[in-house]
């Protein structure tokens, strides 16, 4: 399936011929400035973080490679989706013993919106491999007898994602949080503090970059506030809304000073009309989550002159990515009501499955606060579609699991035991040699 998913989208670059625009040229020029040695930098040179820079120093790094030509940036977002689905593949066999990540790996393959993005000069499937990995990583840690390798490799991830997009910030905390709770034991905490350990010491000097240029410090970018301002203001619809009534009370400011005077605004906002921020917080979930085709739309709109032929097979694209959308997450949400009604017999272990869910609530309430657009769940709706595993389950290893057959893990209950909880050793001596909650 990897295979396919690969040849459909080289056939998609050769095929669609778009030019970046809107965000993704932004993406660009701020690539060019680095690649031409000015520093993350404007057009005119001036220095920036309004952008998070992962994904524009990255592409900055690639351009080089294939002569400025943009096809190298474009395959490697090639290389992006199938170290994904590799690592989507192997979170579903962790998550559960009979797990594929099937229904994950076939709809970031064969979707036509994520086949598109690979023509587009975008971070979000740098940022979709960034939480995949970092959710990988965070599984495999949590019942590691030698973590040194899983913390290596988590680090890596989260801070790279955090330097594409800052939203990962709070997911490994909200994990540790939800693994705490569900297996009783504390000591994942202590294993996720490295985690942020390791975005402390990455961020610091691009944190006094931005304090050095702009007398105000954030993390990565200065677009936080603006973004909170866009959601939470007179002016928003739950969309995205950027418009001169909106820029009027930030001109004049600098990056930081206006990111602060907006997150301001946004704050006054919200404590005044509470009633006002509830109801746009729905809008911004319908927004969120109503359509999967925004990628081919951006390839359509990045294209010169095209023919009517070309604009009906986009037009046709567009539909059956949308079925094919809410196909997956119909089987995704009848997989999660199935595997709660057979949590006690499933070959799972139960708070491993519940970790996914939290990465769909976190990205979710955390688009609830800003603004909605379907653009944003490109980076965690294929979590929710591991629970799309419990539907390919055969029906004989969930019999022979209720008769108490060898356990999941490949040994034998001892008495009084139920199968369908015992754990495995490795996260059993995780358990019991380590202080409990």
């Amino acid at each position: 399936m990897v295979a396919l998913g690969v040849l459909l989208r080289v056939v998609w670059i050769g095929v669609v011929n778009t030019n970046p625009i809107s965000d993704f040229m932004v993406y660009l020029e701020r690539a060019n400035s680095v690649a031409d040695g000015f520093d993350y930098a404007l057009p005119d040179h001036s220095p920036t973080a309004y952008w998070p820079i992962g994904y524009p120093a990255f592409l900055g790094l690639t351009l080089p490679i294939g002569g400025r030509n943009l096809i190298a940036a474009k395959l490697v977002n090639i290389l992006f989706y199938a170290a994904t689905a590799g690592l989507f593949r192997a979170t579903g066999k962790q998550l559960r013993a009979d797990g594929s990540g099937f229904l994950a790996v076939a709809y970031v393959s064969l979707s036509p919106n994520h086949i598109s993005y690979a023509n587009l000069l975008a971070a979000e499937p740098l940022a979709l491999l960034t939480v995949a990995g970092t959710f990988y990583s965070f599984v495999r840690l949590v019942s590691a007898r030698r973590p040194l390798p899983w913390l290596a490799a988590g680090c890596v991830f989260f801070v790279l994602g955090v330097y594409v997009k800052p939203q990962i910030l709070g997911l490994p905390l909200l994990l540790a949080i939800a693994t705490c709770a569900l297996q009783k034991n504390c000591s994942v905490l202590r294993r996720t503090a490295v985690f942020y350990a390791a975005v402390v010491i990455a961020v610091a000097p691009w944190a006094y970059r931005s304090h050095t240029i702009f007398g105000g410090w954030n993390l990565v970018s200065t677009n936080g506030g603006v973004n909170l301002y866009i959601g939470n203001s007179p002016h928003a619809d739950g969309s995205y809304v950027w418009n001169e009534d909106l820029r009027a009370p930030l001109a004049g400011l600098n990056e930081a000073e206006a990111d602060r005077k907006a997150r301001e605004l946004a704050g006054r906002h919200i404590l005044e009309h509470p009633l006002r921020t509830v109801t746009l917080a729905l809008r911004k979930q319908v927004y969120l989550w109503a359509t999967d085709w925004e990628g081919i739309t951006w390839n359509a709109k990045g294209m010169q002159q095209p023919s009517s032929i070309e604009m009906a097979a986009l037009a046709g694209l567009k539909i059956l990515s949308q079925l094919i959308y809410m196909c997956c997450l119909g089987l995704s949400v009848c997989g999660l009501i199935r595997h709660w009604k057979h949590r006690g017999t499933v070959r799972a272990d139960p708070w491993l499955l519940a970790l996914p869910l939290v990465v769909v609530l976190y990205y979710s309430s955390l688009h609830s606060l800003f603004f909605g657009t379907a653009r944003f769940h490109f980076v965690f709706v294929p979590m929710l579609l591991l629970y799309g595993d419990e539907l390919f389950v055969r029906r004989e290893a969930r019999t022979a699991n209720r008769q108490a057959a060898p356990t999941p893990w490949g040994s034998s209950p001892s008495p009084g035991t139920n199968a369908a909880t015992s754990v495995p050793p490795g996260i059993n001596r995780f358990v019991t040699g380590h202080r409990q909650c």
